[in-house]
């Protein structure tokens, strides 16, 4: 093995536990996004196995056909160290997490896969936004010097997550070679999948529930957090939390559960 990937991945075990504080820190604040946003959505996040890191850079020299000059050249190569992956319900949501994640972090780099032509890249079908970042400044943060240490986020669709995962293990994980029968079903997989997303995003879009007309009395519980989200949404007021619906009650006297309570159980 390379002298310089075994320096890197022993350095890399002594430190892990600054990428896997700093990995949990931006799932925080990813968490915190998608209820700014109002985007349903699944945040984790992991760090890298040192074993697999070293079997990855092993495998790189190996298929490139060079040796890794430095631990800074390893460094600057691999970006997912550290991850974090948002998976959203709704694809169209990608973008708008993309933009607020820009309010949150320094980002360094973003990369979008599957595009354009998902028959011209080495993974056909993936589909993904990636961003390297940093954490800010006055972010709480590890370190063991002034250095930051970089932090990808995978910004996914639901379905898409389900076909990465398949695909991730079976084939760019294992370094398996696929027969072109297996490839076409997993190609036909992908062009369903783009079906999938297309009616999720018209699902997403209709107002059949926001557009509750003003003389219809309430059915159901949802309908009145949803209503006074609504509201709140056309003042600019914040979204994704009870503050809305806790200012409601506030004015009604009634913010607190003992004193919604008494008043419900008052009127049954």
């Amino acid at each position: 093995m390379n002298a310089v990937i075994a320096d890197f991945v022993q350095e890399y075990r002594s430190k892990t536990w600054i990428y896997a504080q700093n990995a949990a820190a931006t799932a925080r604040i990813c968490d915190k996004v998608l209820q700014a946003e109002s985007v349903p959505g699944v945040v984790t996040h992991r760090v890298k196995n040192p074993s697999s890191l070293e079997r990855k850079l092993c495998g790189r020299e190996r298929c490139f056909g060079r040796r890794y000059p430095s631990k800074k050249d390893i460094q600057d190569e691999i970006s997912d160290l550290a991850g974090v992956r948002i998976v959203v319900c709704f694809p169209h949501d990608r973008e708008r997490v993309q933009n607020a994640l820009g309010e949150r972090f320094d980002i360094e780099l973003t990369k979008h896969y599957g595009e354009v032509d998902t028959n011209s890249i080495v993974r056909p079908g993936y589909c993904a936004t990636h961003c390297w970042v940093y954490l800010r400044e006055n972010e709480s943060q590890a370190r063991d010097d002034r250095q930051r240490r970089r932090i990808e986020i995978q910004i996914v669709s639901m379905l898409r997550h389900a076909w990465a995962q398949f695909e991730h293990d079976a084939v760019y994980k294992a370094q398996s070679q696929m027969n072109p029968e297996d490839r076409q079903v997993l190609h036909s997989l992908s062009r369903a999948i783009n079906c999938g997303e297309s009616f999720l995003n018209s699902i997403s879009e209709s107002r059949a529930v926001c557009d509750i007309p003003s003389d219809v009395v309430f059915e159901m519980v949802y309908e009145v957090g949803c209503w006074v989200a609504d509201v709140a949404k056309q003042e600019n007021q914040l979204q994704g939390t009870s503050i809305p619906l806790e200012e409601f009650l506030r004015i009604l006297k009634m913010a607190r559960p003992i004193h919604l309570s008494c008043s419900i159980k008052s009127r049954l």
